[in-house]
């Protein structure tokens, strides 16, 4: 996730969401990968992979400026190479191929990651954080000094994916309108139940209950 002055391998994952920012990425031998990603050179594809999504990276946490700084990796949208993979020949892989093994995220599916955590360099900074749906744009200026707290994704969004932040955003908003000013109690319990139940079902079918599993299980080790 933090900033990283040279090459990140990913090698053997399988039903894996991760978040990288590095300098260059090799992806070898995964299947059923989504990879956030910021990467200043054209990430490589080695050996057999199959059924990666790569995606623009996602998340923030109040050290990143500094690690970014200190790898000296660009936030800028030119800089990033995320959605220009390449094999192990560097020959550009074409991702409209039935076969390809590897796909852009569509804006649609993109969604902010949101660190459950403040590291301990920034206890001094603990706040609530902004919503992440309204993280939808980032500074073309560099990264984050240590005497700054990262409190954006300091990485520029391609204007389709923060178009879809935005989209999520105000239905968010719609909603929450709707709940607080346009329905009686009984109506508002009924819409919370629905929205938790369908919330459930979704966690479930995309897979993401293993993440929250994950976490509670940090959560109780700590």
């Amino acid at each position: 996730m933090a900033g990283v002055g040279n090459t990140v391998t990913i090698e053997g994952c399988e039903g894996t969401t991760i978040i990288v920012a590095a300098h260059s990425l090799t992806i070898k031998n995964c299947i059923n990968c989504t990879i956030h990603l910021c990467c200043a050179n054209l990430p490589v594809l080695e050996g057999v992979n199959r059924d990666i999504k790569l995606a623009p990276y996602n998340t923030f946490y109040s050290t990143l400026g500094e690690h970014l700084t200190r790898a000296d990796i660009p936030t800028t949208i030119d800089a990033n190479m995320w959605q220009y993979p390449v094999d192990s020949n560097n020959r550009p892989i074409m991702l409209e191929d039935a076969d390809s093994p590897v796909s852009i995220l569509p804006p649609e599916d993109f969604a902010p990651f949101v660190v459950p955590f403040v590291t301990s360099s920034s206890s001094s900074a603990r706040r609530i954080a902004p919503s992440p749906l309204s993280q939808t744009t980032a500074t073309a200026t560099a990264p984050s000094t240590s005497s700054t707290v990262t409190s954006t994704n300091p990485f520029q969004l391609p204007p389709t994916y923060s178009d879809a932040l935005k989209r999520k955003s105000s239905a968010v908003t719609s909603l929450r309108t709707t709940l607080a000013e346009g329905a009686d109690p009984a109506s508002k319990s009924f819409l919370q139940k629905a929205i938790d139940a369908k919330f459930q079902e979704w966690l479930i079918e995309t897979g993401h209950i293993n993440q929250v599993n994950d976490l509670l299980s940090f959560t109780w080790e700590a």
